[in-house]
């Protein structure tokens, strides 16, 4: 029977780790929790005039580095002035509740995207549209209750609410979906 070495460590372990940027304290309001369990909200879909279709994986992929490098940022970092404001235009203006006379095609996309509806009319959450630039659009139920954001589809030409000024003209032939592509 052989004997077990045992190796000893020359090293020794500090006593704990420090951090230069103390964690943010918070009071209910001030954060905002992403909760992506709704895992389809990155499928692309058609509904009537509305299309989150693509070109290209490159433009899937600068669009969804914004999404993250920007957009989510950006909600957290100012969440309380955003929900205070909400229905002001300045100076979150591209955070708000999603407009009533929008509601029904973003109810349609939402079904689309998720094969079933998400919310009931009675429901007391809110749909909301959050951008930080005038880039991604996304739109999101927001649970008041736990203060929690759950994502439901990337608005990544701004159709829901059109503008002459920055919509390209012919999305017939953008056919890429991420989900299609990487499932």
């Amino acid at each position: 029977m052989s004997k077990r070495k045992r190796v000893h460590n020359t090293k020794t372990s500090k006593p704990k780790i420090n951090s230069p940027t103390a964690p943010r304290s918070s009071e209910k309001g001030d954060r905002v929790t992403f909760d992506f369990s709704y895992k389809n909200w990155l499928k692309s879909v058609d509904v009537r005039d509305f299309t989150n279709r693509l070109p290209s994986a490159d433009h899937y992929s600068e669009s969804i580095t914004k999404c993250f490098y920007e957009v989510i940022p950006y909600i957290q970092n100012n969440w309380k002035e955003i929900k205070e404001s909400s229905g002001r235009r300045f100076p979150h203006e591209h955070c708000h509740v999603a407009a009533t006379e929008k509601k029904s095609i973003i109810f349609e996309i939402i079904e689309e995207v998720h094969g079933k509806q998400l919310l009931d009319e009675d429901d007391d959450f809110n749909i909301w549209q959050f951008g930080a630039t005038q880039g991604v659009r996304l739109y999101a139920i927001y649970d008041h209750h736990e203060e929690t954001i759950y994502p439901v589809f990337i608005d990544y030409h701004h159709l829901i609410h059109p503008s002459p000024y920055f919509n390209q003209p012919d999305y017939s032939k953008m056919a890429f979906c991420p989900i299609e592509s990487y499932e």
